[in-house]
């Protein structure tokens, strides 16, 4: 299981951070108080590997997902379109009144 985090303009500075430390958290919180923490490992996608990204965020359909050719109607090949790759390991999800659901990888 993966997800993409689209990135715009990334700085060298950023670079350094993941390649010094690939492990992220996200967030996520809905207004009904359900939430997402993800810990991963993330890694940048080569310059191959986006048009593939591109295919995979374009077809995710609303309300989750959007067009990316609305900020970067060149297409993958844009010169700030990047993507981290983000390979979770342990996931939970708290729903609102329901109990908290937990998955680690093996």
């Amino acid at each position: 299981m993966v997800a993409h985090l689209i990135i715009r303009n990334y700085a060298p500075l950023k670079l350094r951070h993941l390649a010094e430390n690939p492990l992220v958290s996200c967030f996520y919180w809905a207004e009904h108080h359900s939430t997402l923490a993800l810990d991963c490992t993330a890694r940048w996608l080569p310059q191959p590997a986006l048009a593939g990204a591109w295919d995979e965020i374009a077809a995710v359909t609303a309300p989750s997902g959007f067009d990316p050719a609305t900020i970067w109607p060149d297409g993958p090949g844009s010169d700030d379109f990047t993507v981290i790759e983000l390979t979770p390991h342990h996931i939970v999800v708290r729903p609102a009144g329901a109990p908290m659901l937990e998955w680690r990888a093996d």
